[in-house]
């Protein structure tokens, strides 16, 4: 089965058929499914359904409850982050440990004077962009991809005075990659002068 327009991609190469066989049962059984009656529906070993499961989980793709002693799954109701991009007012900007930009907010976008288009799945080095390049290219970014929270104020250019609070997060990205998403804020006034 192929992935519907707008699915998120399954998160590990070669695992694409156990994957796919899992999500298909789950669209058909609203209420959702144990890990048993998955196995039984497409007919897989309880070990490959949980490992699948596991990965489509991690991803954001299926959810999990318990109900009683049973771990229960269905199709995630909750949209992603890059879905709700649009609403954040919060300059963000989602980048994965290849340096492809994965996401960015219309305020980010407004704030570095670029567009989507232009830069969404495109490597962040090549987008024409210095302040973006020196984003990536900074040991700050290093350590976040590396998975170590971390802050640090930067300016958009040599003597320019526009000075951002740059805060790099650790993400798990829904193709299973690693990724930082990086905010950024204006720093307070009372800063900029000391």
């Amino acid at each position: 089965m192929a992935a519907e327009k707008g699915d998120p991609p399954i998160p590990f190469p070669g695992s694409e058929d156990g994957a796919a066989r899992i999500l298909e049962v789950l669209k058909e059984e609203t209420r959702g499914l144990s890990i048993s009656d998955i196995s039984r529906r497409i007919n897989l070993n309880r070990s490959s359904v949980a490992k699948y499961l596991g990965m489509l989980v991690t991803a954001g793709r299926v959810e999990m409850y318990v109900i009683g002693s049973a771990k229960v799954y269905r199709i995630s109701s909750r949209p992603s982050l890059l879905e709700v991009f649009d609403y954040i007012q919060e300059s963000v900007i989602v980048i994965d440990s290849d340096l492809t930009v994965r996401g960015i907010n219309p305020a980010c976008c407004a704030r570095l004077g670029i567009t989507m288009e232009k830069i969404v799945e495109r490597a962040a080095t090549a987008a024409s962009c210095p302040f973006l390049e020196e984003l990536v290219a900074s040991e700050t970014f290093s350590r976040a991809i590396r998975g170590t929270k971390q802050v640090s104020e930067i300016r958009t250019g040599p003597g320019s005075g526009v000075r951002y609070l740059a805060t790099y997060i650790p993400v798990m990205l829904s193709n299973g990659r690693y990724g930082v998403a990086i905010t950024l804020r204006d720093v307070p006034e009372e800063n900029v002068h000391r």
